[in-house]
């Protein structure tokens, strides 16, 4: 097996070289050309764990921390973390070449806390997944992936990238412009009893490079505070989304315009009963960072299903919107599943 292309950072480069402007409208249906556009790269940021029954938030472990931390009660309610990824696209060798599906070669290094002379070379938890991202579901900014990680445990991640205005986010020295990226990761226990199987994963960060380190920031040791804080940024570093509330639930009470492809679909009133966490077998959480996590089983026409909806609420102040983009998994008994994306528009 030989690697032919690691394309994709570019590819991604060549996508951000201009300022992100969506409309309202957005394609409902899956690219059929994988583009990558919301992976690989480098990332800084925060990523935080919740109950998946309550979506109470799960801080970092106490066997992680300094007794000092402890005994000022001050637990850190996310880890920072630095994440780099490759898409790499593989081929058999042969008489005739044979394509193999992408794989996204990712490296999420976790910086354990620390105080005093340890941030000077802070400890860190490493981990490195080879994940197979032929089944990825790509949308304007937004993707769904569904991929096996033992025979009845499977994960799905969804990404959106973040519709910040520009001037708030990051520049590189060519003047480009990087997004704020956020990743949903559900551990799914399958087939037949399909169920939420450990805590919700939330990460929020935002992207230091297009092209990928590999991880090597952490070669040799010696990571300081200093680093980690420059490419989280100094204005987000001490203040993680984790910190902060879930969406009012107030401001999502009214009329919301449902778009699907381009078109306009429906119009759909929302009322503050609907928004109830629990209803019938769906659990419906709200997350910090804009985030609402729906899971459960239903039944439509008799047939046994189970959702996993995740979606973003957020706001564009400029032309009073308020824009939630929905991308919905709606699975099979056998675990076979189906997805679909939507966006819901009201006026603030």
């Amino acid at each position: 097996m030989n690697i032919l292309l690691l394309l994709l950072p570019t590819v991604y480069a060549l996508i951000h070289s201009k300022p992100h402007h969506r409309s309202t409208a957005t394609a409902a249906t899956a690219s059929n050309h994988f583009t990558g556009s919301t992976v690989s790269g480098d990332y800084a940021g925060h990523v935080a764990t919740f109950q998946p029954d309550t979506g109470k938030l799960l801080p970092v472990p106490e066997h992680f921390l300094p007794e000092t931390l402890i005994e000022w009660n001050q637990i850190p309610s996310s880890f920072e973390l630095l994440t780099s990824e490759d898409v790499l696209l593989l081929s058999n060798n042969g008489e005739k070449e044979k394509k193999l599906p992408p794989l996204l070669k990712r490296i999420e290094i976790k910086v354990v806390p620390d105080v005093g002379c340890g941030v000077d070379n802070l400890d860190t938890l490493v981990q490195n997944d080879s994940i197979s991202i032929h089944s990825m579901r790509e949308f304007d900014a937004a993707s769904s992936l569904l991929y096996k990680k033992s025979e009845t445990n499977s994960i799905l991640e969804t990404i959106f990238i973040s519709c910040e205005p520009e001037q708030n986010l990051k520049k590189d020295e060519n003047g480009i412009s990087y997004p704020k990226r956020i990743r949903i990761t559900l551990a799914i226990k399958s087939p037949i009893d399909i169920s939420l199987s450990t805590p919700i994963k939330v990460t929020v960060e935002r992207m230091t490079s297009a092209v990928s380190s590999q991880g090597t920031l952490v070669n040799g040791g010696g990571l300081s505070a200093s680093t980690v804080t420059r490419l989280i940024g100094i204005d987000n570093v001490n203040k993680p989304f984790s910190d902060t509330q879930a969406i009012n639930l107030d401001r999502l009470v009214g009329k919301w315009k449902v778009f699907v492809g381009t078109d306009e679909e429906e119009v759909v009133y929302i009322k503050k009963q609907d928004l109830e966490r629990n209803q019938d077998n769906v659990c419906t959480l709200f997350l910090p960072g804009n985030i609402i996590v729906r899971h459960g089983h239903i039944r439509d026409n008799g047939s046994f299903q189970w959702i996993a909806e995740i979606s973003i609420v957020e706001e564009e102040e400029k032309v009073k919107l308020m824009r939630r983009r929905v991308i919905k998994r709606t699975f099979a008994r056998d675990g076979s599943s189906a997805v679909r994306y939507w966006e819901e528009i009201k006026e603030t």
